[in-house]
């Protein structure tokens, strides 16, 4: 049975960053790829986005880019557009490619430690496999639909 690909792992991966900042990074390896060229970030604040999906939340909170902007645009025209608005409303530093889910913690004077809090870091990663999930299931659902 073809699942439409599956999250091989979530995984994380500490680094010291300017002033001593450590910055923790959570990924979900998406396999297959989306194969989309696909490059979704935080929006920086006040920033218009270049590309637009038709889905407001998501318009609003992240920039993204593709090679194939009609199929990522239909990607985040779906409920997985609202899942990362509201994961990015959460909190959580989060941004996607064509290969993986990534939360990043850490990197400012104000944030938690992971090894002090090690529920968050167990929420990160719960994090990045949903939205790996989503992305793998919308993409599964566009592909029905389209092809």
């Amino acid at each position: 049975m073809d699942m439409g690909g599956v999250v091989l792992a979530g995984r994380y991966d500490m680094r010291g960053g300017r002033s001593s900042l450590r910055y923790t990074f959570c990924r979900a390896m998406l396999d297959p790829p989306l194969g989309l060229g696909l490059n979704v970030s935080r929006n920086a604040i006040g920033a218009e986005a270049n590309l637009r999906t038709g889905c407001i939340a998501f318009d609003s909170t992240f920039a993204f880019n593709a090679q194939n902007v009609p199929q990522a645009q239909k990607l985040f025209m779906s409920p997985v557009g609202d899942w990362f608005a509201s994961a990015a409303q959460s909190g959580w530093k989060l941004s996607a490619t064509d290969d993986f889910v990534e939360v990043i913690l850490g990197g400012d004077y104000f944030s938690q430690h992971p090894e002090k809090h090690p529920e968050q870091l167990a929420a990160a990663l719960d994090t990045v496999v949903a939205g790996g999930q989503q992305l793998l299931a919308a993409r599964q659902n566009i592909q029905g639909r389209y092809l």
